[in-house]
């Protein structure tokens, strides 16, 4: 036992988990250095720069436009209608580092502008995996995909903010901060909405 009360042990352990997030900030920082790169060769005007966006960016938003209840076809629509506004705007990006946020920024400003002129609309249910099942066990996923499917129908039925609130959140994780950045509104009223979001969702799914 060490003069401050920590054994060899939990030094150890602490020693481990002070390294993974040693990994992680190395990781998110070469990311974030990634980003500041190819904004500023979009800003020059690069084509190349403008292809390696939308390899790193297109199927994340693509998704997105699906998990809020948008048709296969439609998504289509409005992701190429969001890099269109991503490349015709992206001069008014001052922070390069916020790149991920910001193109969800414009994402979800072309879905909302679709909600709001197709007012009929319904969103559809998801159809695809929300939760991961890699290197689990037949059990783990058998428990994992009849929660998807609880949270299929149930995440559709969710109000508009407070839908991408989750969806921002816990399926195309982003952090607190970034998700309330995308969504043009303070870090304490998107964490209000993402509560109100959650307990929407717990009473649709014990109801269902």
């Amino acid at each position: 036992m060490g003069k401050n009360g920590v054994s060899r042990e939990q030094k150890a352990d602490l020693s481990h988990l002070n390294g993974e997030k040693r990994e992680k900030n190395v990781r998110r920082d070469g990311q974030m250095d990634g980003y500041e790169r190819i904004v500023s060769r979009l800003k020059a005007g690069s084509r190349v720069a403008a292809s390696e966006l939308v390899d790193v960016f297109y199927k994340q938003i693509f998704i997105y436009m699906r998990r809020l209840g948008h048709s296969s076809q439609t998504s289509e629509d409005l992701t190429q209608e969001a890099f269109l506004q991503i490349w015709q705007h992206i001069g008014q990006l001052r922070n390069s580092r916020a790149l991920n946020s910001w193109i969800y920024k414009v994402a979800n400003n072309v879905s909302r502008l679709y909600w709001r002129r197709h007012k009929d609309k319904i969103p559809e249910e998801l159809d695809e995996k929300i939760l991961k099942s890699d290197g689990k066990s037949s059990v783990s996923v058998a428990e994992e995909n009849e929660q998807v499917m609880q949270v299929k129908a149930s995440v559709a039925k969710l109000p508009l903010k407070l839908r991408e609130a989750v969806v921002l959140h816990y399926m195309q994780h982003l952090t607190i901060s970034e998700a309330a950045q995308a969504m043009g509104i303070r870090e304490g009223t998107f964490k209000s909405r993402l509560g109100r979001g959650l307990d929407r969702l717990r009473k649709q799914i014990i109801k269902g």
